[in-house]
């Protein structure tokens, strides 16, 4: 899921990409944050959007992006992938419940190696 979210963030040209997931009835909780260097400027020259992930009827997760106002790719651009891709994770999550449990298979959360840190960490990748 964060890899795919870096990818994006990279080919989107954007300065900022966040995930946090709260997932406390999964007993799932991470959080990491990427973001471009050697930015220029302050808030003023960025937009910035916040989408909400859900599953079941819960959110369990924020994916917030901020991007230059300049940049090669519009605002609308930007916010119709990233609704694809959060779309599809949402999709991928329920498919892969537990349909007794309700429960996603807990490979959906696990951090490729070097990918990712405990929220409570105090670092982000």
């Amino acid at each position: 899921m964060w890899c795919r979210l870096k990818e994006f963030a990279g080919e989107s040209e954007l300065n900022q990409i966040m995930l946090d997931i709260n997932a406390p009835w999964l007993h799932e909780g991470f959080h990491a944050d990427w973001q471009r260097k050697g930015i220029t400027g302050g808030l003023s020259n960025q937009w910035r959007v916040e989408i909400p992930m859900v599953v079941e009827g819960r959110v369990f997760a924020r994916v917030v992006v901020q991007a230059p106002r300049d940049g090669r790719f519009s605002h609308h651009e930007v916010v119709i992938n990233l609704m694809k891709i959060t779309a599809d994770l949402e999709q991928s999550l329920a498919g892969m419940s537990d349909p007794v449990s309700k429960k996603p298979s807990p490979a959906v959360f696990e951090r490729p190696e070097g990918q990712g840190l405990p929220e409570n960490s105090g670092i982000h990748s």
